[in-house]
């Protein structure tokens, strides 16, 4: 097992240099993303190590000793993954449920994810999030499905709705001002036909 743990402990070393140079090359900020996913894979494989064989990766300096999210409880979003709000940071931190312990996948301020959700419109799916984020110059891509739910987070107070198979978010003002109008007409049918006026 330890041999095993160490061969994962050499690849996440290659994947992380392979994807910083990728991401120095614009043309090829696709090829990074994806690299990027292939290390959150082998970082859950690396979850089903025992503690004890952790530790000593982390004790020899093989792997770097992971992050443990403390005080903040998560938002689980799936079975497995999940975010909290680091306040003291003011960031938002992604976390992957671990056998030992939560692991930290990505930390986003919060000034970034406030400048997405201003340049999105007043609905939008995950595809608008993804061009938003190339718009941006935001290397988010590969953690898009979960900043939509971020979104519905009390700072943003975005509402996840779905319509037929499609996923997206709403924008609390759009809702409301939306709701107000429903309303508004509602009533001022209501006086017309009292009234007679629209007869």
């Amino acid at each position: 097992m330890y041999r095993q743990a160490q061969t994962l402990a050499d690849a996440v070393r290659h994947l992380e240099f392979a994807t910083t140079k990728f991401y120095e090359v614009p043309t090829y900020k696709d090829i990074a993303e994806e690299l990027e996913a292939i290390q959150i894979k082998v970082y859950e494989r690396m979850g089903l190590i025992k503690e004890r064989e952790v530790r000593e990766l982390e004790d020899d300096g093989l792997i770097e000793a992971q992050e443990e999210v403390k005080e903040e409880q998560p938002i689980w979003i799936t079975e497995s993954i999940g975010y909290y709000y680091d306040e003291a940071k003011d960031q938002f931190v992604i976390v992957k449920k671990d056998p030992i312990k939560p692991v930290t996948l990505k930390r986003i301020d919060r000034e970034d994810l406030m400048k997405l959700w201003n340049s999105l419109p007043s609905k939008f799916t995950e595809i608008d999030l993804r061009k938003a984020m190339n718009e941006l110059g935001l290397r988010l891509k590969r953690y898009s499905n979960y900043i939509l739910r971020i979104f519905t987070h009390v700072t943003f107070d975005g509402e996840l709705r779905t319509e037929g198979k499609e996923l997206f978010v709403v924008k609390p003002n759009e809702f409301r001002v939306s709701e107000e109008v429903k309303k508004q007409l509602a009533v001022e049918k209501e006086l017309i036909d009292s009234t007679g006026w629209g007869k």
